[in-house]
């Protein structure tokens, strides 16, 4: 299934050229030529990534990208021509994820996209002493500038697992969650495998998801719901169980991203992944621990600059291995 990209852009001129090279690359483009009728087509296609320019008519991009967050964590781009930090800063505050100034070259743009929709994948990675070694390609090995590897397993499918349950219920995020609560562990005899647009881990390109064990009875929105929520987690739990049979040990789970942000992930987590689950404050991690090493190389300093970690709380909760199990069955 070809990755969906609505672009909501007023100039036709730029509105045609991306759209003719996003298609080359395979993507599937829709084009909205205002803010009113791109956040229309937004709530119609439910898009897996959004172009979407700043200065437009019936509604401007920020008006628009606030709209979009309040229903979705689907992945924003800016475009336009307004390059000065303050609104640059505006549009991250209003909830994009990526900012691009116009003039552009189409190369910056796939990059980006290519970039931002990676950050809404699935992804497990550790810290270890000693490098970690998987011949079958699962396992990609990483290191970093303090001596440590950075084992690391990513899934294609992951926070759009929540999109694609919130879309089949027509439901809001904290909706979904409040049915996912309503059912209990197993969502009654129902599995999901999370295959949506194939899967990297394990790998298996062509595969599609799968909902399985339903009947009359047990076929309830709150069932299908935690099915969602169980199924993005147990993907997680496969990633987890390949990084500790190479030895890894694994001692603590840091739950960072934006499927941090969602309260059934958050409160699930423990009970499949079978540990307690720190939640540090939202933040761009990745991003603070590439500055972090380059202040220590230009500090020339023994040790890495410390800087402070904000936790906002512990998730806790009961193993529940029959769901994991119960997974590991379906997806075979």
């Amino acid at each position: 299934m070809a990755v969906s990209v609505l672009i909501v852009e007023d100039d036709r001129n730029i509105a045609e050229l991306l759209q003719m090279y996003l298609e080359k690359e395979g993507y599937a483009v829709t084009v909205a030529a205002d803010g009113g009728q791109g956040l229309a087509k937004f709530r119609a296609i439910k898009p897996d990534l959004v172009l979407l320019d700043v200065m437009m008519p019936v509604m401007d991009g920020w008006s628009v990208c606030k709209a979009i967050r309040a229903e979705a964590q689907t992945p924003i781009i800016m475009l336009t021509a307004k390059g000065d930090t303050d609104s640059k800063v505006m549009g991250l505050k209003t909830g994009a994820d990526d900012y691009i100034t116009k003039p552009f070259e189409m190369k910056e743009v796939l990059a980006r996209i290519e970039a931002v929709l990676r950050r809404t994948s699935g992804v497990a990675a550790a810290i270890a002493e000693n490098p970690v070694y998987d011949l079958t390609g699962a396992i990609s090995g990483f290191a970093d500038c303090t001596g440590h590897y950075l084992p690391l397993a990513c899934t294609i499918n992951g926070s759009r697992i929540l999109d694609a349950g919130r879309a089949a219920l027509g439901v809001d995020y904290d909706e979904l969650a409040k049915l996912a609560f309503a059912s209990k562990p197993g969502a009654n005899g129902i599995t999901l495998v999370p295959y949506f647009d194939g899967e990297r881990t394990p790998n298996r390109p062509d595969a599609t998801a799968s909902l399985t064990g339903l009947t009359l009875h047990n076929t309830t929105k709150e069932n299908l719901a935690r099915a969602f929520v169980e199924g993005l987690l147990c993907s997680q739990r496969d990633c987890l169980e390949l990084i500790r049979s190479l030895g890894a040990e694994i001692n603590r789970i840091l739950l960072i991203g934006g499927g941090a942000k969602s309260v059934a992930i958050r409160t699930l987590a423990p009970s499949i992944l079978g540990m307690d689950v720190t939640r540090p404050a939202i933040d761009e991690y990745v991003a603070i621990g590439a500055a972090r090493q380059a202040a220590w190389v230009l500090s020339g300093e023994t040790e890495p600059p410390a800087w402070q970690l904000t936790i906002d709380g512990v998730e806790t909760g009961e193993p529940t291995e029959a769901v994991y199990e119960a997974y590991a069955k379906a997806r075979g």
